[in-house]
């Protein structure tokens, strides 16, 4: 099933694409019945489904997916191609493309996305001894278990059943990637409370060693907004040394994030903006409270002080 962290791949070739390595000739592979595509919602491109006429002792087929057909076939139509697969030391195995799908995911969210080749359960005389059965119903997915296993137990009792869904896997496969986001998030907001409250601290302490100051400057008529902007000034002139210095270490750090993002490049702009705009937020607000004593400031007491 898409997103179980497994996988079985081979090397193939096909007429007209010659591999540069065998890397280069590789695939990945999974068996599966007619209306697989439908259940899972994976678009038919072109060709058609798996049908009851893909029995064993047929002409194989396989339905491959768009990666797939880039990479062998170029531009050209794979409908109608012919893909020769391993069959065993020496051995080599003739499949007719009858299909083409969409591009899904394989083994993880993470990865590239893959050439996939699709081949029809029905001709496999052997099977496996385990089966994924995907089933797509009407309401929580929880329903649908008594009844699958009723219907599989009127088959053969001794089948043994297991149940999760899709969105459970999916969960499951990015279990790294939320703990990391969680404490990520979780040290960065600690650290945005002490820059706040060390900013605060900061500008109280020059709010209050300039108090002579600024009642001098109120005793002489300067607008209280004034001095109020005379404090937030100074304020952004910290902000602004403080993003341009973080932002640079941003950059050196991201190269390093790579591997843990996910649908995220490192140098996403609105990821930036939205962290400098937050940062200069909070900056914002634990500057407002000194600004706003030194804009109250009684220029008559500060002169006593002094």
């Amino acid at each position: 099933t898409p997103i179980s962290g497994m996988g079985w791949n081979g090397v193939v070739s096909t007429e007209g694409y010659a591999p540069k390595s065998e890397r280069d000739a590789l695939v990945f592979f999974n068996a599966v019945s007619d209306g697989f595509f439908a259940t899972m919602g994976t678009r038919l491109l072109a060709g058609r489904d798996f049908a009851a006429g893909d029995a064993a002792g047929a002409q194989r087929v396989a339905v491959v997916n768009q990666a797939m057909a880039r990479r062998f076939f170029g531009g050209a139509s794979p409908l109608g191609r012919r893909i020769g697969i391993e069959a065993g030391p020496g051995a080599e195995q003739s499949l007719r493309v009858v299909g083409v799908v969409a591009d899904t995911k394989y083994g993880s969210l993470r990865e590239e996305t893959r050439p996939l080749v699709y081949l029809p359960m029905s001709q496999d005389p052997e099977g496996g001894p385990a089966f994924n059965l995907e089933v797509r119903g009407h309401g929580p997915p929880a329903a649908l278990a008594p009844t699958v296993t009723a219907v599989v137990g009127g088959v053969n009792r001794g089948i043994s059943l297991g149940y999760t869904t899709l969105s459970e896997q999916v969960d499951a496969s990015l279990t790294r990637e939320r703990l990391l986001a969680a404490l990520s998030g979780f040290f960065g907001g600690l650290a945005l409370l002490l820059a706040t409250v060390g900013l605060y601290g900061t500008m109280a302490y020059t709010v209050a060693r300039r108090r002579g100051e600024i009642g001098i400057r109120i005793a002489l008529g300067a607008a209280r907004t004034r001095v109020m902007r005379l404090v937030m000034g100074e304020v952004g002139r910290l902000v602004a040394a403080g993003v341009a210095l973080g932002a640079l270490g941003a950059w050196v750090a991201a190269r390093w994030m790579t591997p843990f993002l996910f649908g995220l490049a490192p140098s996403d702009p609105a990821t930036w903006i939205l962290s400098a705009a937050t940062l200069a937020g909070a900056a914002g607000v634990a500057g407002a409270l000194p600004a706003w004593s030194a804009a109250k400031v009684d220029p008559m007491a500060s002169l006593r002080e002094e």
